[in-house]
């Protein structure tokens, strides 16, 4: 199916092809504007009320000239699937550590379903918000698939994600976008305020790493749940530029 969306004041015009299709029990929007394109495959939540459209909107005011397939996945119960291990947070929270079962769905069977169906397709992203940004930034160092990784405000509070990165080092040559809201680390819960000095930690040994192609890390106005759509679309508009530049060199 075909949808074209016209944007406020008829500014511009875009056209893409969308469809939705359920992968062994999991459901994926697909939003196709060019097959020779990146993929950029972005986690969500159900119950969560930004969705890929809002995020296509925001990526079309950005750079209205882009293509892309923009794969929507709806994963549920983030503190159990998207977890890298098992871990206790304030008030009870329990996470579960199931996030390999998330990744082996993606490895084993979403992206054989891209490169079947999309075989003109370039780089190939993972994108997330929140905690599903650390578990796409966790999946960059667990798997050699990605080409690169947006994590927007991303949970490195995450309890041992510290000792995580320090040991570990990417698989293959990535690039890496981070993103934060300036008022995340002000915050009055005791764990989540390591989160700046992680990400920024974060930074520091990505460009270390030999086989960081570029990194970077924007600082974003506001708190966790500003403007999120947005932020989403920057990080994706910064991996495709950086691809489209790399490509004219």
């Amino acid at each position: 199916m075909k949808n074209c969306y016209n944007k406020k004041k008829k500014k511009h015009l875009f056209c893409l092809a969308m469809k939705q299709i359920i992968i062994d029990n999991i459901k994926c929007n697909f939003f196709i504007k060019g097959t020779n394109a990146p993929v950029f495959i972005y986690i969500n939540e159900p119950s969560i009320p930004v969705g890929g459209s809002q995020i296509i909107d925001c990526i079309e005011k950005i750079n209205p000239q882009s293509n892309y397939i923009f794969i929507e996945v709806f994963i549920e119960n983030w503190d159990r699937n998207l977890s890298p291990w098992f871990a206790k947070g304030n008030n009870n929270r329990i996470f579960a550590g199931e996030g390999s079962n998330t990744l082996n769905w993606l490895s084993n069977n979403l992206i054989p379903y891209i490169k079947q169906n999309y075989k003109e397709h370039r780089e190939l992203f993972l994108t997330g918000y929140s905690l599903s940004g650390l578990f796409a930034l966790w999946a960059l160092y667990e798997t050699n698939i990605f080409d690169g990784i947006a994590c927007c405000s991303g949970s490195l509070w995450f309890p041992m994600w510290e000792k995580y990165m320090f040991e570990k080092s990417l698989k293959r040559e990535s690039i890496i976008y981070l993103s934060l809201g300036g008022k995340e680390e002000k915050t009055k819960n005791p764990t989540m305020t390591s989160v700046g000095d992680n990400t920024r930690q974060q930074l520091k040994l990505l460009k270390k790493d030999s086989l960081t192609k570029a990194a970077t890390l924007e600082m974003n106005p506001g708190g966790h749940f500003s403007d999120t759509a947005n932020r989403v679309a920057k990080g994706i508009n910064w991996l495709m530029s950086f691809c489209i530049n790399t490509k004219s060199v």
